[in-house]
């Protein structure tokens, strides 16, 4: 196995990276953790970034990407396009953005193509 590289708009995706933790970071209760996990999964790189927060309904998960949503009596300011407007950067680029009820809070979940390097050759 050699070194694993991810093509991609650098600035699209730093976007999308800085949306979900400032929507973290909105979310997360002063004593509260956030914990960002990269890793390699195969032909994919999975970005997991989870933050403490009250679990959410269903109809609340499932809802969490559409442009103005907001969850429901959380207070929080914005506008409510931050995860939208991740979840088409994400799949822009071929990805897959997720999120679920985490055992203390709340999980996004990312999973890029990861592009492979043959021996020699200089990606891109």
């Amino acid at each position: 196995s050699g070194p694993t590289s991810f093509f991609g708009d650098a600035d699209a995706l730093k976007t999308a990276f800085l949306n979900i933790l400032d929507n973290a970071f909105k979310f997360t209760p002063e004593q509260g953790r956030i914990a960002v996990r990269m890793r390699p999964q195969f032909d994919r790189l999975e970005i997991s970034i989870t933050n403490t927060y009250a679990k959410l309904p269903e109809e609340e998960l499932i809802a969490i990407f559409d442009p103005f949503h907001r969850v429901k009596g959380s207070g929080a300011p914005g506008a409510g396009l931050g995860l939208a407007i991740a979840q088409k950067i994400v799949e822009r680029h071929g990805g897959t953005i997720q999120t679920r009820n985490a055992d203390q809070g709340l999980e996004i979940r990312i999973m890029l193509a990861l592009k492979k390097q043959r021996d020699g050759q200089i990606p891109g």
